[in-house]
């Protein structure tokens, strides 16, 4: 039984650290912000590139993006607190789905959309890679800990 409580814990682990990231953008908005801007309007890349045409300026656009990235945050923190419970009931079912949206969030969001799409590994003022392939490879070993199976002594 002891197996399902290390992995709920890991599982509450990332629950509170998108927690406090959702928090921590609503609160502070305009930090992050900033950093959603420049990579999404790519003012930060070496000019001119051939990539500025994927390049968004609209404004209201920007923000509705940066309004999801906060929300899917949000909603990761919720259903990773549900699928930690949910282990302590040796059902991992929820846990699998919240730290999936976690790993797609920074894998598909950060790591290849922001990173690759918009360049921003190009940008001398942007470390979303390294930290974005960190919080992936770590939320992945965290879903890979947690299908494992139970061999508790």
């Amino acid at each position: 039984m002891y197996t399902y409580y290390l992995k709920a814990l890991l599982v509450a682990t990332i629950a509170l650290f998108f927690s406090i990231t959702a928090f921590t953008n609503i609160v502070d908005y305009n930090t992050n912000w900033m950093f959603v801007k420049h990579v999404l309007s790519m003012d930060t890349i070496p000019q001119p590139s051939p990539l500025m045409g994927r390049a968004i300026h609209h404004h209201f656009l920007q923000q509705t993006l940066y309004i999801i990235i906060i929300c899917w945050e949000a909603i990761t923190a919720v259903i990773c607190w549900m699928g930690a419970y949910s282990l302590l009931n040796k059902k991992i079912k929820i846990a699998n789905i919240g730290l999936m949206t976690g790993l797609m969030l920074y894998l598909l969001g950060f790591c290849i959309i922001a990173s690759e799409w918009f360049a921003a590994w190009q940008s001398a003022q942007s470390g979303v890679q390294v930290t974005a392939y960190l919080f992936s490879t770590i939320i992945l070993l965290i879903l890979i800990f947690i299908n494992q199976p139970h061999k508790d002594s």
